[in-house]
């Protein structure tokens, strides 16, 4: 499916000679990303990229993974919708990868609770 993307992107390309051909993922509006397919494709390995990174946030293999369970529901949550509002102004796995980084986030606020500087930091005017 991203081979049929690009494509339509380079053929886009050449009927618009005003295209910014740095930005190839300025086409995206062409076409909608089916998130589902991208994310679970085995040839992308993005299951196991995610699971290293959540790893790599988490240490505790135990907390990854309920960190990963806590960012797929989030994602599967409303058909994608957090994913569906890419606007193609990066590459698709950049923006998947931003937007896994922000759920890891929401789950560390979630369960650990957000950290506040002390008292002795604060500004108490």
């Amino acid at each position: 499916m991203l081979k049929k993307y690009i494509d339509s992107c380079s053929r886009f390309a050449k009927l618009e000679p005003d295209f910014d051909h740095t930005a190839s993922w300025n086409c995206a509006f062409l076409m909608d990303i089916d998130w589902q397919t991208y994310l679970y494709d085995p040839q992308h390995n993005w299951i196991d990229r995610l699971d290293k990174m959540a790893l790599r946030r988490f240490f505790d293999e135990n907390v990854a993974m309920e960190a990963m369970a806590f960012v797929f529901e989030r994602l599967k949550k409303d058909n994608y919708a957090k994913l569906n509002k890419f606007q193609g102004k990066s590459q698709p796995s950049t923006f998947l990868i931003s937007v896994v980084r922000n759920l890891l986030e929401d789950y560390a606020d979630h369960r650990f609770g957000t950290c506040e500087p002390p008292l002795s930091f604060r500004n108490t005017d």
